[in-house]
């Protein structure tokens, strides 16, 4: 039985309500001034001392500091969040933080941190949102991974742990959440000019991942923040439990 189609240019992204952690950082800006720039308006999160002066737009972005990795916090976003805006439609995970340490050397204070930021608050702040998300019959849930999410890197144990369970986390809850018309989706990320990933990479090291792209540069922060706006957007609508690499191509070596 066939069925017509009539697509709609709009994204739907109108007067839409997000989460966006980690939004003081390079990455986290783009992207919360990218879903503002679509009509959303967006609770910036972020460690206290960082957000409050990083973006502008009274009415559109609220900023709220907070450490994702509190047991309390999760609930305490999404409660700010329904409180200034009125609900939730839109969660993307972004916070992360990165310890360079191998297997030999890596501390457990360093291990939790590292799961702490990366995996559990991920967790922590979707699982709050769901109920949300569930009264409005329509979300999106975005998980920002790495490349790591996929492939792993010498003297990264914890990162690389922390983002291979972001891509299994994502996977699931795309399995659990699906029915209620609510999508999750997942970007990995090559190396980004943000101040995380210039301070904690020497120049050759760079140089080289620009070498190995397809596109011969690293990434910029827009670059993954328009493919977060697509994701969010109603153009993904038939998407679930999708990692997308945005990485200029150096995915393909491996």
């Amino acid at each position: 039985m066939s069925r017509s189609t009539t697509f709609n240019s709009s994204d739907g992204l109108q007067g839409k309500i997000a989460i966006v952690t980690g939004a003081a950082g390079g990455l986290g800006s783009a992207i919360a001034r990218a879903l503002c720039g679509k009509g959303v308006r967006v609770l910036a999160v972020d460690r206290p001392g960082r957000v409050a002066n990083a973006l502008s737009g009274p009415g559109i972005v609220r900023p709220m500091e907070v450490d994702i990795a509190g047991e309390g916090a999760p609930a305490e976003i999404v409660a700010r969040c329904v409180r200034d805006f009125g609900g939730l439609d839109i969660v993307v995970n972004n916070a992360g933080i990165v310890i360079q340490q191998s297997i030999e050397d890596i501390t457990d204070a360093a291990w939790e941190q590292t799961l702490a930021v990366n995996a559990t608050a991920v967790m922590r702040i979707s699982r709050a949102a769901v109920p949300h998300l569930k009264k409005r019959g329509w979300g999106r849930i975005i998980n920002i991974g790495s490349t790591s999410s996929a492939f792993v890197e010498a003297g990264h144990a914890g990162y690389c742990a922390s983002k291979h369970a972001v891509a299994g986390l994502s996977k699931a809850m795309a399995l659990d959440l699906g029915q209620y018309g609510i999508t999750v989706n997942y970007v990995m990320p090559g190396l980004i000019a943000t101040p995380m990933a210039i301070d904690n990479y020497d120049p050759g090291l760079i140089e080289a991942w620009r070498c190995g792209t397809a596109l011969g540069r690293i990434g910029e922060p827009e670059d993954i923040a328009g493919v977060v706006v697509f994701l969010a957007s109603d153009q993904s609508r038939f998407m679930t439990g999708a990692g997308l690499f945005v990485d200029g191509g150096h995915s393909l070596h491996e």
